[in-house]
């Protein structure tokens, strides 16, 4: 069982990896074109990485409550609508991929919260052409329907967030919902999933 976790640490590592180098190499690229001489580049390049360090903030902030615990959890559910509502952000200049309505609803408490995050992360994943994203929370449930073009976990994904037989070797891509069904099941919550054309349900109960 200790492998498991060290395998998982290390899975959920190289996603944060992953996840983070786009805004951190966009910081990189401003800062080798600040120096120009022309002040128009050099203005670009400072918005450029101005909006860079703020996704970037946004995301480590988002990861410390998904993946993190102490210290890092939303306190409620003003503080996890924000913090995923800033996950989703597009940068300064581009146009938003993601619509996100709540949460709603009753605190689920800690790990209610922290799959909550969870199931952001898997469903902005499923929506590859960008769409809407609805949480509601009660005492004793989280759900997260997401509704888009092409909406889908990913086979391989969804077979480890329902710990299926047939699941092949985890990855980065599959760490999330790997950490999700092994909070669920440390904490007493059943995963469900449900899917229908354009709509994707994410489900957690007690």
């Amino acid at each position: 069982m200790t492998g498991d976790f060290i395998r998982l640490a290390e899975l959920l590592c190289s996603r944060l990896c992953h996840d983070l180098a786009g805004p951190a190499g966009a910081i990189a690229n401003g800062a080798e074109l600040i120096g120009e001489e022309d002040p128009e580049t050099a203005a670009e390049a400072a918005d450029l990485m101005a909006g860079a360090a703020g996704q970037l903030g946004n995301r480590l902030r988002f990861f410390r409550a998904a993946f993190g615990w102490e210290g890092g959890a939303a306190r409620d559910l003003t503080e996890a609508g924000r913090i995923a509502a800033d996950f989703l952000a597009p940068l300064p200049g581009q146009p938003p991929r993601f619509t996100l309505s709540g949460p709603e609803g009753a605190n689920p408490g800690p790990d209610g919260l922290k799959l909550l995050h969870l199931f952001v992360l898997l469903g902005s994943e499923a929506l590859p052409r960008g769409g809407s994203l609805r949480l509601e929370t009660q005492s004793d449930g989280v759900s997260l329907l997401a509704e888009g073009a092409g909406v889908g976990l990913f086979q391989e994904t969804e077979a480890h967030l329902l710990g299926r037989d047939d699941a092949p070797p985890p990855s980065p891509r599959t760490a999330p919902a790997l950490l999700a069904r092994s909070l669920a099941q440390d904490t007493g919550w059943r995963l469900s999933v449900e899917t229908s054309p354009e709509r994707l349900c994410l489900k957690a109960n007690r």
